[in-house]
């Protein structure tokens, strides 16, 4: 999951400002996350992993989101190179996919 990339002010007379979202304090990250715009910034904030394990032995580890409940599939899609997709049941939205 990717997290806020950056802030927009739009003003009435329709002139706008933007600030990238990392340039902000803790404080109001944490603000705009009680209003629910983002996610909690909070640093003990965990983020779950899934552990693939492959024919030949080989083990790899993928961040994935929090939210991800199940594995729903995999598959690979063979061309110049091998790339696996994962898709994942996430509460409350729609799946996730990752390339792999």
């Amino acid at each position: 999951m990717s997290g806020p990339k950056s802030v927009v002010v739009e003003y009435e007379d329709s002139t706008r400002r933007e600030i990238a979202f990392s340039k902000l304090g803790q404080q109001a990250q944490i603000e705009l996350a009680s209003l629910g715009l983002c996610e909690s910034p909070s640093p003990e904030q965990q983020r779950a992993h899934l552990l693939l394990q492959w024919k030949d032995g080989w083990k790899e580890i993928v961040a994935v989101d929090e939210r991800a409940t199940e594995l729903l599939r995999y598959y690979t899609i063979e061309r110049m190179e091998e790339v696996g997709r994962v898709s994942l049941e996430v509460t409350g939205s729609a799946p996730e996919l990752l390339l792999i």
